[in-house]
């Protein structure tokens, strides 16, 4: 078994962040020995075998804890890492910051096959993809499907990812179909989230697709698919493509994919662990 700590960017204040849930909480309830740094366990060497900051390193303070364990671990504790899911690198500040302390590091874990290269620049790192607990999603809700002529879509997420929305926007147009626009200033509870993701939250009618175009231009390409995998755990139906998207015009074809089960990132962080164990 091995002892280890999750460190989640609440830290530095993103207590909202859904990236906790996916990285941190699901992956500490289903791994043995595992834990999410609350602020009352001791954050000391002996303590636990893997320290994880999960995308923690903005504030100094946060950077001061990641210095004090590195000292510990450089006196014969535990082993360090970081886990980043978001393109951090391409914001100049965060970068700078970033850069501060990713030497530090026995290695880096990224959610994406692209962000993990990036970091494979600078020290030793892993892929571990975004995966969701499907016990833990149907307790939020479950989609169900519905025989109806037109669906009823929507499109979730950031202000400053909606131009994601344009590359559908013509197969939408063609099909006449509604959609609601979920654009969010800032962040909301993850669960509150889903709930408006499965259901308009002032009519309380049913969504019955989930929109979720994928670019490969700028910081697009480097994100993961988690909200597909989120909304596949609920039972939702996503389109990523106009194709896609037009074959729902069969509610048959209305069928979620097969989610990736938060049993794949747990393995895959236990081969890391091991691997760094044996070393």
């Amino acid at each position: 078994m091995t002892r280890t700590l999750f460190v989640p960017c609440s830290v530095d204040g993103l207590h909202k962040a859904g990236s906790i849930r996916i990285r941190c909480e699901w992956v500490a309830d289903n791994w043995e020995g595992a834990e999410v740094w609350d602020g009352t366990q001791r954050l000391m060497p002996d303590d636990w075998d893997l320290v994880v900051f999960q995308k923690a390193y903005l504030l100094q303070a946060t950077r001061g804890m990641i210095e004090r364990v590195a000292e510990w671990r450089d006196a014969g504790g535990c082993a360090l890492a970081f886990d980043l899911c978001d393109p951090d690198h391409l914001d100049r500040k965060h970068r700078e910051r970033m850069m501060r302390v990713l030497g530090l590091f026995d290695f880096c874990v990224g959610s994406t096959e692209r962000l993990t290269a990036w970091l494979a620049r600078w020290n030793a790192a892993y892929h571990v993809p975004d995966c969701v607990d499907v016990a833990a999603m149907r307790e939020i809700g479950a989609h169900k499907p519905r025989d109806v002529d037109e669906p009823y879509l929507v499109w979730a997420g950031y202000e400053r990812n909606a131009g994601a929305l344009h590359a559908l926007l013509p197969a939408v147009g063609r099909l006449g179909w509604p959609l609601e626009v979920m654009s969010l200033a800032k962040s909301i509870p993850f669960e509150n989230y889903w709930a408006r993701v499965l259901r308009n939250a002032e009519t309380g009618e049913q969504h019955d697709v989930l929109l979720n175009p994928r670019p490969t231009i700028g910081h697009y390409a480097w994100k993961s698919d988690n909200k597909t995998q989120t909304a596949w755990a609920l039972g939702m139906p996503v389109a990523r493509t106009a194709r896609e998207l037009e074959g729902f015009a069969d509610p048959e074809r209305r069928v979620p994919g097969e989610p990736r089960g938060i049993e794949v990132a747990v393995e895959r962080w236990r081969e890391i662990a091991e691997e760094w164990a044996r070393s």
